[in-house]
């Protein structure tokens, strides 16, 4: 009790710090992270008639936090609350551990997690990575209970936990997968009943959340989005539609439908068409390879797919980028049969348009564009993957306090991502931190109990491996 108090007062005072002694503490977040808050704030100014939320495009979990405790100007409750997790993290991290390992090596994890300065930058802003890190530190000794001596109980606040944490960071799912599989199989041949409990109460936990994105995506199919529907078609003035037309048009996904319709009849008229058949809605798959499909009910979040292609594309540079939806369409026949303009009418500035059949076919087929362009350029993908680990490295490679000990407070900072060393020391302290790691994991092979923080690692490694690689996912592996 007494080393966990100790360890929780060093990372409060830490954290406090860093928070009152930056500015304005009631900002959504600092210069050396940015991260996602703009969009959490976004979610607290209006989130009525944002496309952002009106589908379940992101995790839920923060932009209820957010809504809960600011109005989107102010932030000092929230932040303090934040504060005030992120410093509990130390002394989880050192309870859990202290099972497994002797009292020294737990309370010098415990004093690396309250003065990391990854850490306290993730706790400085509004960001969704500390109140994940606090549940699954909350939740990592149930893991050695699951395998040694296992209750319904203790199955069903696993399941629970790991839902919350879903909630916040759908990737970690691979975690929990992870974790399902390894109790799987130290508990063979008795586990169906443990990891039975388990699943279904992580299920029940998200049944209603899953319940209305399905909700979400059938109104936006069916209906369009609230307060943009799209209204009856052919509008006047157009060219005379066939009734195999219409219908063929009444197909196209509500909230793509007025977008397909004019450019259809833009095109059609421009070719000097009398009138649209149904065989001229080809024209869309002609000039951008893709036909608007209906959205599939996501697990959770829609961003997935989108963000695998994002992050596996010709443009890619391994960390956050949304280079690839500025991608040109085919125009397949050439621009003079298409409408004056449409050159200049494209979206730019890695804007999502749903509405475009590029992007609509990257949010809706991007696991299978992305593994397409990887297979195709195996070499290209290898070093990609190369570039996302080393960006991961670098955050979790981390220094001590506010002042990143010893590598220094000079620092580069990647698009919405935590900022990183970039000092002439920074080079030589994450070399020695990687040998010292390597060791670790190492020792940990043969330790009872290191299991949970082995599958932390690994789903992390395999997040930033398929997804984007951010220093900030670097920095949830501190704790491990």
């Amino acid at each position: 009790m007494r080393h966990g108090l100790l360890l929780f007062g060093l990372a409060l005072g830490t954290r406090a710090a860093a928070w009152l002694g930056g500015g304005d503490g009631g900002a959504p977040s600092t210069a050396n992270y940015l991260g996602d808050a703009p969009v959490w704030q976004r979610y607290a100014h209006d989130h009525l008639r944002s496309i952002e939320w009106l589908l379940p495009f992101r995790p839920p979990a923060m932009a209820w936090l957010t809504d809960a405790l600011s109005d989107g100007q102010s932030f000092w409750l929230l932040r303090g609350l934040l504060v005030v997790l992120g410093a509990l993290v130390a002394p989880l991290c050192y309870r859990a551990l202290r099972a497994i390992v002797t009292a020294r090596i737990a309370v010098t994890a415990g004093a690396i997690v309250a003065v990391s300065s990854s850490l306290v930058q993730l706790g400085n802003g509004v960001h969704s990575e500390i109140p994940y890190l606090f549940l699954f530190a909350l939740s990592v000794g149930d893991v050695d209970r699951l395998r040694t001596a296992p209750t319904a109980t203790v199955a069903a606040r696993w399941g629970v936990l790991q839902a919350a944490a879903c909630l916040f960071r759908v990737d970690h799912l691979a975690f929990v997968g992870l974790q399902i599989g390894w109790i799987a199989l130290r508990r063979w041949p008795s586990w169906p009943r443990t990891i039975g409990v388990a699943l279904g109460a992580l299920a029940i936990t998200l049944a209603p959340w899953q319940w209305h994105a399905d909700k979400q995506i059938h109104v936006a199919n069916t209906r369009g989005f609230p307060g943009n529907e799209p209204p009856p078609l052919p509008l006047p003035g157009a060219l005379p539609w066939d009734p195999a037309a219409v219908r063929a048009l009444a197909e196209v996904p509500a909230f793509a439908r007025l977008m397909t319709f004019r450019f259809v009849d833009d095109t059609m008229r421009a070719r000097g068409a009398a009138r649209v058949r149904a065989a001229d809605l080809a024209v869309v798959r002609e000039a951008y390879d893709a036909m608007p499909e209906p959205l599939a009910t996501p697990l959770l979040v829609l961003y997935g797919p989108l963000n695998f292609f994002l992050a596996n594309s010709p443009e890619s540079t391994g960390g956050f980028t949304r280079a690839a939806l500025d991608r040109l369409p085919p125009l397949a026949e050439g621009s003079a049969i298409w409408p004056p303009g449409i050159d200049e009418a494209l979206p730019r500035g890695g804007d999502l348009v749903l509405e475009y059949p590029p992007h609509l076919a990257a949010v809706e087929h991007g696991y299978r564009l992305g593994l397409t362009w990887m297979a195709s350029h195996p070499l290209a993908a290898a070093r990609l993957i190369g570039a996302k680990l080393l960006l991961a490295w670098r955050g979790a490679a981390t220094g001590i306090g506010s002042y990143n000990l010893p590598m220094g407070t000079a620092a580069v900072r990647e698009p919405v991502d935590l900022a990183t060393a970039d000092g002439p020391a920074a080079p030589f302290w994450r070399l020695a931190l990687l040998l010292l790691d390597g060791c670790g994991l190492w020792r940990a092979r043969s330790t009872r109990g290191a299991s949970p923080w082995c599958c932390w690692l690994g789903a992390k490694a395999v997040t930033g491996s398929l997804f984007f690689g951010y220093a900030r996912l670097g920095a949830l592996c501190v704790p491990s």
